[in-house]
């Protein structure tokens, strides 16, 4: 389905409110009205949810177009077609012990053709952490080919933390595709045997969102850790962290990148799933991809190009850092944010 077009009207001097539709009255959630909700979510190409769980599309999977699972519970509509393999009918799911696992949708077994005995260990190339310093804290994103995901990375603990690498597996065998470590961000090519990602390197933590016509991923990204102590941080580390940025789906190659948050050392990281949406503007309609941030910016940018299409200002920033560090002049601001106005002393 294509994605929801709104009409944002933006002049040169300000930033006027969207049309926003009138509200509907909400239909109480039988679980009539979930099947029919699910009949229209599940053309999706792809489709994530927050339960941990992720439903390979109809896209993907043409015969698997009636299931759904949703907070670890099965809501299924009347199937044409019932599904008889893990070809056609699964789901894929990472653990809080940093593995991705594929599972038939009909039965529970596993889908044994993926990875080793339906699951994919992704400790592999990570190096040495402590139990619970590395697993994937949201639901993989799932294409026509690919499950893409990332992973939690302790915050404020050390200065030799796992990498925060995105990689890529086969949808079909768990092969893995492409891998893009922000700490090497040319070499995308799967890590050898016995190598190890880079150390420190900001992470995802969030959840990716896909657009498959433009063959693109788009990623909310972390910071290098320890979070609040950025005197140690690599070019890469300052070109990547706490902003977005857009890979090829194909290989996994930077595309643009976009900073939201310039030297973290607040945590201000992106927090939440990039939204993709079509936007009428006074230029016409552009592919737009909203990020929402914890400072109170919401940025809207061309999801082709990374250029901002709501205006984004850089304004003074507060000084003062630990002796070794350092705090950046100016931080950006987009002119849709959710900021009050200053206080001043007749406000109190």
């Amino acid at each position: 389905a294509p994605p929801t077009t709104m009409r944002l009207t933006i002049p040169q001097t300000q930033l006027p409110q969207p049309q926003i539709p009138k509200p509907q009255t909400p239909q109480p959630q039988t679980l009539t009205n979930q099947r029919m909700a699910v009949r229209r979510r599940v053309t999706q190409r792809s489709l994530s949810i927050s339960s941990m769980i992720v439903i390979f599309s109809a896209s993907t999977f043409p015969s698997c177009h009636c299931c759904l699972v949703l907070k670890k519970k099965a809501i299924r509509s009347p199937c044409s077609v019932k599904p008889t393999s893990c070809a056609h009918a699964g789901f894929t799911l990472p653990t809080a012990d940093a593995r991705l696992i594929a599972l038939n949708a009909d039965t529970g077994e596993r889908c044994t053709s993926f990875g080793e005995n339906g699951e994919v260990d992704l400790t592999n190339n990570i190096g040495d952490f402590d139990p619970g310093g590395y697993y994937s804290t949201s639901p993989a994103t799932v294409t026509e080919n690919l499950v893409i995901l990332g992973g939690h990375v302790t915050d404020n603990s050390s200065v030799d933390e796992p990498s925060g690498v995105i990689r890529a597996f086969d949808v079909h065998t768990g092969e893995l595709v492409w891998n893009w470590d922000s700490g090497n961000p040319d070499d995308t090519e799967p890590l050898a045997e016995g190598e190890t990602y880079t150390r420190n390197s900001p992470n995802v933590w969030a959840p990716i969102s896909v657009d498959e016509e433009l063959g693109m991923v788009y990623l909310p990204m972390g910071n290098a850790t320890p979070d609040q102590f950025g005197a140690n941080r690599s070019e890469n580390d300052e070109t990547y962290s706490a902003g977005l940025v857009a890979l090829n789906l194909e290989d996994g190659q930077v595309e643009w990148v976009y900073q939201f948050v310039h030297h973290d050392l607040w945590d201000m990281d992106s927090p939440a799933q990039p939204v993709l949406i079509d936007l009428a503007t006074n230029n016409g309609t552009q592919p737009a991809v909203i990020q929402p941030t914890k400072q109170g910016s919401l940025y809207v940018l061309n999801r082709e190009t990374g250029e901002p299409i709501v205006p984004i200002e850089e304004v003074p920033a507060p000084q003062g850092a630990v002796e070794g560090d350092w705090t950046a002049e100016t931080q950006p601001r987009s002119a849709l944010n959710l900021l009050p106005p200053p206080l001043t002393e007749r406000d109190i």
